[in-house]
């Protein structure tokens, strides 16, 4: 089957193989959690063709599930594997404000990781604290990046646009107000699509089957056509990965 849609921010390693079957048709950019989530994405990447993995650790879990020591684990396995994508990583000032500044200390240290290697897409998580991500983001001259589920300043879109980074737009957006001002003002070359799935918010279970119905809702949102929307987004992604020296099969 052809791979048609993309999410861009998931966590696939939660997936059963029923549900990574139904998503064939999805490119799946799988974030890692912890250490154990990204030795299992790297397994996925090596046995599914339309998953890319993420290795990291997510800063909800930094101080709590997982210390600064599985970090620096996480972060060898990285150095020996050269994955496509570092991420889940970032600061929560909103959910986790307790362990900022051990979130800061990881979020240096998976920086300071991809600006190493180079060509690698950092998958980023910035609650908060989006002006400050961005910030650490230029200082380690991080080429490509995704802004996950971007709820942040409006008027920061200019400046992700023009650091050539990227956010994406969750199925939140049909009741979420702020997510929609956000995709109101973004520009469409800076937008990708995720589901952060499986993940439940507010009531509704979040998953990968639902990109294409957002597609659909994107469209509606900039009076686009649907398929204009949908190739704008699949070009994006394309382009990103071109950047990195990676290509996929995009239809």
């Amino acid at each position: 089957m052809h791979i048609k849609y993309v999410d861009a921010h998931c966590h696939a390693h939660e997936y059963d193989e029923s549900s990574l079957a139904k998503y064939n048709h999805i490119l799946l950019f799988s974030v890692g959690d912890d250490y154990t989530s990204s030795i299992r994405n790297m397994k996925l990447e090596g046995k599914y063709s339309n998953i890319i993995g993420g290795i990291g650790v997510h800063p909800w879990s930094i101080g709590y599930e997982v210390p600064l020591e599985e970090v620096d684990k996480t972060i060898e396995l990285a150095l020996n594997v050269k994955p496509k994508m570092i991420g889940e990583i970032g600061l929560d000032k909103r959910f986790r404000p307790k362990t900022i500044e051990l979130q800061r200390k990881a979020f240096i240290k998976f920086l300071e990781l991809a600006s190493l290697l180079k060509n690698v897409i950092v998958n980023v998580h910035a609650l908060g604290t989006w002006s400050e991500v961005f910030q650490e983001l230029t200082n380690y001259n991080i080429r490509v990046a995704i802004f996950h589920w971007y709820i942040g300043p409006i008027d920061l879109l200019k400046e992700i646009e023009s650091q050539g980074y990227y956010i994406t737009i969750n199925p939140s957006i049909t009741f979420q107000k702020r997510h929609k001002e956000v995709l109101l003002s973004a520009p469409l070359n800076i937008i990708l699509t995720e589901s952060d799935g499986p993940y439940k918010y507010r009531g509704q279970l979040l998953h990968s089957g639902m990109i294409p119905e957002l597609i659909e809702y994107i469209a509606k949102i900039k009076d686009m056509d649907i398929e204009e929307t949908r190739k704008i987004v699949n070009n994006n992604v394309k382009s990103m990965l071109k950047r990195i020296g990676a290509s996929i099969d995009l239809a």
